[in-house]
């Protein structure tokens, strides 16, 4: 899914710990890109420049206010890649990734599946406390009211 967008604020301040969130926004909607956390700063600063090179800019404030594509590979996900509508130029996380840690970046179809996975798990839990909970309901009642 390829949704137009503005780049509305980068913000790649250390206070979080190497991580550089850029917040995009469409028609009627917002939603912040990256947020990946970096291991050092030295990692940080390529991801900004990279970022930077992408849009055709020296500086990451140059980016605010930037045209671009908001990539998704899900409808109603995040948001994988940018691409910039001045240069056509594309900023894909988990090719950024792969190119860093090519042993830990996972593909987005993996991570995904590996999500519905944990939530089903999650379910099959839910649902089992739910039944305990309907067997022991009666007797863990204390009734108030009066008849």
């Amino acid at each position: 899914m390829r949704e137009e967008a503005v780049i509305r604020q980068i913000d790649c301040n250390d206070e979080r710990g190497c991580t550089v969130f850029v917040l995009c926004e469409g028609p009627g909607w917002g939603q912040s890109f990256g947020g990946m956390h970096l291991q050092d700063e030295a990692h940080r600063k390529m991801y900004i420049a990279d970022l930077c090179t992408v849009f055709g800019v020296q500086i990451p404030e140059l980016l605010i206010g930037k045209s671009c594509y908001a990539l998704r590979c899900f409808r109603f996900g995040v948001i994988e890649g940018l691409e910039s509508c001045d240069t056509g130029r594309r900023f894909i996380l988990h090719d950024w990734s792969k190119q860093h840690w090519p042993e830990h970046a996972k593909d987005p179809l993996t991570r995904r599946l590996e999500s519905l996975a944990n939530q089903v798990r999650h379910a099959d839990r839910l649902k089992e406390e739910a039944l305990k909970s309907i067997e022991t309901a009666a007797s863990e009642y204390t009734k108030w009211s009066v008849d």
